[in-house]
């Protein structure tokens, strides 16, 4: 006799997904302290270990040791207000959601540069996450998140590097971004007719490394101006497996097979130019322009499969289970601006201010597809200090406080082709306020042997 199969099977498969972070922590906020108050408007000025990600070429200015550690945090606060079909907004506890905002991050840094030969230097950065490295959140793709900002975790980072002097303040260097993914435990949120409820999975996930190419020019033509052009290659990992869920107890025939394939982690392609000025031994000016390659990611969220064929063949009866489909958006590429100014009250005390706008690579949400993301404020401020050795700069600490803003905007999904357009039934369905704000700090000390 046929048996009728009765199982939320699609809410099954999310927990085969990974998850979908799509920015990296270095390209949010930044490396080191003093980059980060200058809103990362670094790309001429790095001169140290942090050269090694903002443009290996600069390490030609590296000529003596230097090493630095740091500390950093971030405070985030994301918000997402669902309201009712009438646009007012919701009363009912059940019609209101609050988008998942991230934990609390931390993380260390370090590096170390030098010469290694005549006309030759080396670098070397690593930002590792502290209490992060154990979390990894998973959301099902019918709820809304942010592109950037709602990623939970980042992985651990490293950038070996070298550069060579071609010409006196000229320089060309290359180096290679390594990603790699924390094991840990896996929270996973998942949505059902009953309600929402946490399904943990503990043990190691298997989560793949990546890398990309960084290279970067520099030269100083005068003491008082210098330029800087970098490539930051594109990088992400991707996760494919193939599962039998099995849904009949005790049929041997009774399964159907789960294909799951994602890309995550996704890092765009970058193309930076900056110029830095000191119009005067008391101010240094600092600007640039990235294009970023955000047009190359086409799969922001996850495809899954399903084969039921072989039930099929064993005349199994069953309630095949509505998947929502998702349109993904499709990415532009975008130019960011950054620039900053570094006043100095002597050789020891500077203060900075630092600048960016970010416009969003993929357009206001509508249709299915579930991602947030809007123009995005950097406003960056900071103080740096130096002291010791016979020039008064063996020892460095930058203090760094940096707030992205998002804009404030509504969406709204429409009903497509889904079988709903009830909000209290379909998640996908109501018209969002959305609203990030996120605060990010850094404390970086340095020595120059």
């Amino acid at each position: 006799m046929p048996r009728t199969v009765v199982y939320p099977l699609v809410f099954v498969f999310l927990l085969l997904v990974p998850t979908l972070a799509f920015a990296n922590q270095l390209d949010l906020f930044g490396l080191t302290g003093r980059a980060t108050s200058l809103a990362n408007a670094y790309t001429a000025l790095a001169d140290g270990p942090e050269a090694a990600f903002y443009n290996p070429g600069a390490l030609i200015e590296s000529r003596n040791i230097r090493a630095m550690a740091g500390y950093s945090f971030s405070v985030p606060a994301l918000s997402l207000d669902i309201q009712t079909k009438g646009g007012g907004d919701a009363t009912d506890p059940e019609d209101v959601q609050r988008a998942r905002s991230p934990e609390a991050g931390q993380w260390l840094s370090a590096g170390v540069s030098g010469g290694i030969y005549d006309r030759v230097y080396f670098g070397f950065a690593m930002q590792v996450p502290i209490d992060g490295s154990a979390r990894r959140k998973i959301l099902s793709p019918d709820r809304p998140y942010f592109l950037d900002y709602d990623t939970g975790i980042f992985g651990l980072t490293m950038i070996p590097s070298m550069a060579v002097q071609l010409a006196p303040n000229f320089g060309l260097g290359a180096g290679v971004r390594f990603t790699m993914d924390p094991f840990g435990t896996m929270y996973s949120d998942v949505p059902t007719a009953e309600g929402d409820y946490t399904v943990k999975t503990m043990g190691k996930s298997q989560l793949n490394g990546q890398a990309s190419p960084i290279i970067g020019f520099y030269a100083r033509s005068h003491e008082f101006l210098r330029f800087a052009l970098t490539y930051q290659g594109q990088s992400y990992s991707y996760y494919h497996k193939t599962t039998r869920e099995q849904l009949v107890p005790e049929d041997p025939n009774g399964y159907v097979e789960v294909e799951t394939e994602a890309w995550y982690n996704f890092i765009p392609r970058r193309i930076t130019l900056g110029i830095v000025g000191e119009p005067d031994e008391h101010v240094t000016l600092t600007a640039e322009m990235s294009y970023v390659g955000w047009s190359a990611y086409n799969a922001p969220t996850p495809r899954i499969r399903l084969d039921f064929s072989n039930m099929n063949e064993h005349h199994i009866a069953y309630n095949r289970p509505h998947l929502l489909y998702r349109e993904d958006p499709d990415f532009s590429d975008i130019f960011v601006t950054r620039f900053a100014v570094e006043p100095r009250v002597n050789k020891h005390l500077a203060f900075r201010v630092g600048y960016a706008f970010e416009p969003s690579p993929v357009p206001k949400q509508d249709g299915t597809t579930t991602i947030i993301d809007s123009s995005t404020h950097v406003i960056s401020f900071g103080v740096g200090t130096n002291f010791g050795g016979w020039s008064g700069d063996r020892f460095s600490i930058d203090l760094a406080v940096q707030d992205h803003i998002m804009t404030d905007y509504y969406v709204t999904k429409s009903a497509g082709n889904m079988q709903e357009d009830d909000p209290k039934t379909n998640v996908a369905y109501p018209r969002f306020e959305a609203s990030a704000n996120y605060i990010y700090s850094g404390l970086t000390a340095s020595f120059r042997f």
